[in-house]
């Protein structure tokens, strides 16, 4: 796929972080941990390492070549040059890890919400000045934001923050540490966290949830209770079976499922909020329902864990989708299964074929995870669902105002543009392992 590189700086900013896609080669357990890789990787594995940089910032080139053809060599070379101070900014950084005077656990949540507004709303290598971080910390953070001033000068001591002329932006390290912190603890868990809590509140949410879905189990996704029961009939789960669900939410289809089929079911969601409710309004169902803070890119089970992982409108969302289903794969017994419901939303001119099961994201990275898959048909029923979410939307907005609730309101109005303005396909993906 090719990249937006219209200009040299462009290319230059996607060079300098061309090291980041060098870390999605490397295998493994290693993956979610970029500072754990360069300390205690085997050598071998740093050496993959390096040879991935290398041939990121050669494929960077490449990509920069074929939507530049008219650069000059000048210009060539100078992006050559970008790519090779990169890799001996990177190479001279390994060493320092060891010592690295700001290991993950000692930043306070202060400077989580600085690096991950300065990484997320500036993009990284584009400087901004307090106010327009501080809107950007108003926007995004909800009632979670806390004081950002004493985070300011203690990022630049630790070198992750420079600061010019009442500018601020990140170093080579603090964008590193600003991607692990967004792989861990990403900036759309606010939001989670912020609607989770207000759905639950909302007399009109449930009415909504009532009305577009079939009954209110406190839904987020787009699986009303049409799809729901036919999920339930491809699996066939029985009181015999552990099943998990990935972004389970506030968990009340997770609760429901097991009301319904006897499982034990164990629901994780990394917003915490959400999971808090879950675990307080099912805690005498602990005997068969279960509910655990858990990232998708980084969850840990044992290996054979489960009989059947659901993931229900959430893996999406995901760091690396290929990562997440090699680990789900993992936690699988053997005849195992997984059940995912899956978009694709595309320009309406798109070709038709772009739209069939085989050629989605999730598709294609089951096939490379040699993963054979049943592709349930869901499109028609999803535009109906649609079509009741507009309807629904506009008949509650003054409700939803009344309330002080605008933001339920707008999320859902942002997802009912989309399908206004663009052409989808839904599909319910079984794979059995």
């Amino acid at each position: 796929m090719a990249h937006p590189i219209r200009t040299l700086a462009d290319f230059n900013r996607l060079a300098r972080q061309s090291f980041f896609d060098a870390i999605r080669l490397l295998p493994g357990d290693y993956y979610p941990d970029f500072v754990t890789t360069l300390k205690y990787a085997p050598d071998e594995v740093k050496a993959a390492f390096y040879r991935g940089l290398a041939k990121s910032g050669l494929y960077y080139w490449e990509e920069m070549t074929k939507e530049a053809p008219e650069a000059s060599t000048e210009d060539i070379q100078t992006a050559q040059n970008t790519i090779a101070n990169v890799v001996a900014e990177i190479a001279a950084l390994a060493p320092k890890i060891e010592a690295n005077p700001a290991p993950m656990q000692s930043f306070p949540e202060s400077e989580r919400q600085l690096l991950t507004a300065v990484l997320s709303g500036m993009r990284g290598r584009d400087p901004a000045d307090k106010t327009a971080l501080a809107n950007f910390g108003q926007k995004n953070f909800f009632r979670y934001l806390v004081d950002w001033e004493q985070a300011y000068q203690a990022l630049i001591d630790k070198g992750l923050l420079e600061e010019s002329g009442n500018q601020y932006m990140l170093t080579t390290t603090g964008i590193m540490y600003a991607n692990l912190i967004q792989r861990e603890h990403p900036l759309w868990l606010y939001f989670y966290n912020e609607m989770y809590l207000r759905a639950e509140e909302s007399p009109t949410h449930a009415t909504y949830c009532t009305r577009l879905y079939g009954e209110n189990l406190c839904q987020q996704g787009q699986m009303d209770m049409e799809q729901f029961h036919a999920l339930l009939d491809i699996l066939k789960l029985d009181e015999g079976n552990r099943v998990l669900e990935l972004g389970c939410g506030t968990g009340y289809i997770t609760e429901h499922i097991a009301g319904k089929t006897g499982a034990h079911m164990t629901g994780i969601d990394v917003a915490y909020e959400a999971i808090a409710h879950a675990l307080s309004r099912t805690a005498k169902q602990r005997d068969h329902l279960d509910f655990l803070v858990g990232n998708m890119n980084t969850i840990q089970f044992p290996a054979n864990s489960f009989d059947a992982i659901l993931a229900i409108d959430s893996i999406h969302i995901g760091y690396d989708l290929k990562e997440i289903l090699r680990r789900m794969k993992l936690y699988l017994k053997p005849g195992g299964q997984m059940a995912i419901f899956w978009e694709t939303w595309l320009p309406k001119d798109s070709p038709a074929e772009t739209f069939l099961p085989e050629n989605t994201r999730l598709a294609a990275a089951l096939t490379e995870l040699s993963l054979d898959f049943e592709a349930h048909d869901f499109t028609a029923e999803n535009n109906r669902f649609w079509e009741r979410a507009i309807t629904t939307l506009d008949e509650l907005q003054a409700q939803f105002d009344a309330e002080n609730n605008q933001i339920l309101y707008e999320a859902n109005a942002r997802e009912t543009n989309r399908y206004l303005t663009r052409k989808g396909c839904r599909y319910l993906y079984h794979v059995k392992v």
